[in-house]
């Protein structure tokens, strides 16, 4: 049996009351002992910094990870935190400045060149800037999960279970594949109000587990070289598998029921469930029944070229020519290395994402629905109607600048399907024949259609498992627009709430102990099975919309046809 460290729980600033040590429970694991903190306001304990993985150092570094071994003997109490090495490209932070300076009705494109420019010019000083926002703790020895459960489910003072325990929340951040991390404090997405909305309806909740996987170049260098080395592509994916088989391994020891498991996640957090959903090539079981992948995000990366292309960066960036001598390079080198790779990528460029590797995905995700090769999960999938915006270069909006970014996102591309996409699927018509009126807006609405929208087209198409689908289209209706309305803790049904909060947090709830996101007092959310049907959040109401043909097309060509004679 696998014996976990029972980590200690985050505070949530001075709503965590810490008691005595002997009236706070540990879970023997095995690895270690830990003691967790209690929080009042949600009557959970919070077991924080749980190790599932060994360190990925020396010969595990590119490597797939391997569980613990051993046991622990020191208590600890998880105060710390642990945060795998970030980065992050310079240039969206220039374009999500000027995608809210654009909702807003005064975007500067003097003011995006000149913080280019600064880029280019003096790199260093916006590296460190960007340096300086980083969390602290990190460390290359990172893959750790927390673990919050409520009391009653602790305890055992559960009656209303008709078999097992209680269902169980994964999940898994966001960030570009390249930043952030599972710390509950803080996070992007926490469970604070999705309990509160279980508690209303009488239930004891769920347990919620949140995970740090390998970013940047440590979790997802791709390629041959690598492979032939040793090394695994995606091995971020790879933690994120191992932390979701400890979860099913161990989970009863906190009140859980393994087989009631749910993936969440946002952006980059639900491309990686994208992905997991369809690993194996979709034939292997699955540990998880349900999903909900929030506006999820990659760049498909199916060019083998490609990946050498920026392994063999990285490579030079840390000053060796293989994998081996990448392995000996100190943490510190490694860390320098990949945030210049990103940081100083070109606009529209993320240096590292999922790629298609040869084993666990062997064509692209979309591909592998395509042929019904997925696990017929139940999805819970979004977007959010202005998602590209904060990902397009606003200095790229003549056609010219449109062919430059999709050489940028997939230089391995035909000629003839570039010219499709920019001519014939978004062509510079601003007369309201096509769902843009401004060049800019014609870009970052292929952005969205390409990197988000067409993920939630594609789950959407699963035939036999249930997926309901939701657009978050309330202005600015930014990429993670939904977020505030999404975790508002306060009186949702207030004047003051953000909108449809208590609708939204309904769903989702819904959504984790059902399997279906309807109920009482909530307007109707068809499947998607069903015809085609997105719910539609937008200033006025919440309603379910078809498809319209726009959509389908592009996502179509996406999907089927894009990569047709490409190498």
């Amino acid at each position: 049996m696998h014996l976990v460290s029972t980590a200690a729980s985050v505070l949530f600033a001075a709503s965590l009351a810490r008691a005595s040590a002997d009236a706070l429970p540990t879970v023997d694991l095995g690895t270690a002992h830990d003691i967790p903190l209690f929080q009042e306001t949600l009557q959970t304990y919070n077991f924080t910094n749980i190790r599932y993985a060994q360190p990925p150092t020396g010969n595990l570094r590119f490597a797939k990870p391997q569980s613990p071994v051993g046991r622990n003997p020191i208590v600890q109490n998880g105060t710390q935190p642990v945060v795998c090495p970030q980065a992050g490209p310079v240039w969206n932070a220039l374009t999500y400045e000027y995608a809210e300076a654009y909702s807003q009705g005064n975007a500067s494109l003097l003011s995006y060149e000149a913080g280019k420019t600064l880029a280019t010019v003096t790199p260093d000083v916006p590296l460190n800037l960007l340096k300086a926002s980083f969390p602290p703790g990190m460390t290359e020895d990172c893959l750790f999960l927390d673990v919050v459960v409520p009391q009653k489910i602790f305890e055992g003072n559960v009656s209303d279970y008709s078999n097992g325990g209680a269902d169980v929340v994964i999940y898994i951040h966001g960030g570009a594949y390249s930043l952030g991390d599972k710390a509950v404090v803080g996070a992007t997405l926490k469970p604070d109000s999705f309990l509160l909305r279980a508690y209303e309806k009488q239930s004891p909740g769920f347990i919620w587990v949140s995970v740090n996987y390998r970013l940047g170049a440590l979790g997802f260098l791709a390629g041959p070289t690598l492979q032939a080395s040793g090394g695994v592509s995606n091995a971020g994916f790879y933690d994120q598998r191992l932390a979701i088989d400890w979860v099913y391994d161990n989970i009863d020891k906190f009140g859980g029921d393994p087989e009631k498991i749910t993936l969440i996640g946002e952006s980059a957090g639900g491309g990686s469930i994208f992905h997991q959903i369809t690993a194996q090539d979709g034939q292997s079981d699955a540990k998880f029944k349900k999903a909900i992948p929030l506006y999820s995000g990659f760049v498909p990366q199916p060019s083998r070229q490609i990946q050498e292309d920026r392994t063999q960066e990285f490579l030079h960036r840390l000053g060796t020519n293989s994998i081996e001598g990448a392995r000996k390079a100190s943490s510190a080198a490694v860390m320098e290395a990949q945030l210049r790779q990103i940081g100083l990528a070109k606009p529209g460029v993320f240096a590292f994402g999922p790629a298609v590797d040869g084993d666990l995905w062997p064509e692209l995700p979309g591909e592998l629905l395509l042929a019904s090769r997925g696990k017929n999960i139940s999805v819970l999938t979004s977007y959010n109607k202005n998602d590209g915006n904060a990902f397009t270069p606003p200095d790229l909006t003549s056609d010219t600048g449109f062919a430059e970014l999709i050489r940028r996102l997939e230089p391995q591309l035909q000629t003839s399907n570039v010219n499709k996409i920019v001519n014939e699927l978004y062509p510079a018509a601003y007369n309201g024949t096509y769902p843009y009126t401004t060049p800019y807006e014609r870009l970052s609405r292929f952005v969205r259609d390409f990197g988000f929208s067409c993920n939630a087209y594609y789950l959407g198409k699963q035939p036999d498992a249930p997926t309901f689908v939701y657009e978050w289209a309330v202005p600015p209706a930014l990429h993670g627009s939904d977020a505030p309305s999404m975790e508002y803790t306060g009186n949702v049904d207030a004047a003051g709430a953000p909108k449809w909060s208590r609708e939204l947090q309904e769903y989702l709830v819904n959504f984790i102990l059902h399997g279906d996101p309807n109920g009482d007092g909530l307007p109707t959310w068809p499947d998607r099975r069903g015809g085609a049907f997105t719910n539609v959040f937008n200033e006025e109401k919440i309603g379910a919309q078809r498809m319209d043909g726009f959509e389908v097309e592009v996502c179509e060509f996406f999907q089927e046809r894009v990569y047709d004679g490409s190498s």
